[in-house]
């Protein structure tokens, strides 16, 4: 079996996703949402700073979690100077102004920033991961960044079932995730 690049593996789950018809994707991310917010719910209560993240077309649709999670406050990542990822506190994602890669993002002069050490759960999206919690991003490396910062608060990743490999490959500087989302359901890693 020939092993694909990061590149090249990006590149097919690009290709994948964007073949998902849009009432298809509308779907399995109502029913990832349902699964996520149960699971936030029975498994981490007492969690009031989720970082979440506005999706791109082909990923899952988290919007909904405000509604599914009234009591938590849900924070949103601001990509500053090429490098860095910080978080602000979004109470209603109506407020959220599109930015960098037309991605939904907040606007420091509407949302505070939040410290990351406030953080008690993030929600980490992906092209793909596999069963070990591995991780296939975009090549950017913020959330690999970002999560180096606080390696024990725990990260959830977001995917499509359909999405979930054998095998990402993986470098010394990716971080794997303690818990994988899906439309499938939530499983412990």
């Amino acid at each position: 079996m020939t092993t694909l690049s990061k590149s090249q593996l990006r590149n097919l789950a690009r290709n994948t996703l964007n073949r998902v018809p849009a009432e298809e994707r509308k779907s399995r991310s109502a029913m990832l949402v349902h699964n996520l917010s149960q699971y936030i719910k029975s498994r981490f209560p007492n969690a009031r700073h989720i970082a979440s993240f506005s999706a791109l077309p082909y990923e899952p649709d988290l919007s909904l979690l405000h509604n599914l999670l009234p009591d938590k406050q849900l924070c949103y990542p601001l990509v500053k100077d090429e490098e860095d990822m910080h978080f602000h506190l979004v109470t209603e994602p109506t407020t959220l102004k599109e930015g960098s890669f037309k991605i939904l993002e907040p606007n420091p002069q509407v949302h505070p920033p939040v410290d990351p050490d406030v953080l008690d759960l993030i929600l980490v999206p992906g092209l793909a991961f596999d069963l070990r919690g591995n991780r296939l991003g975009h090549g950017a490396g913020y959330y690999d960044r970002f999560l180096s910062l606080i390696p024990t608060i725990p990260s959830i990743g977001v995917t499509y079932g359909s999405q979930l490999l054998p095998e990402v490959p993986t470098e010394p500087h990716d971080h794997a995730m303690a818990y994988l989302a899906s439309d499938r359901g939530v499983i412990p890693i």
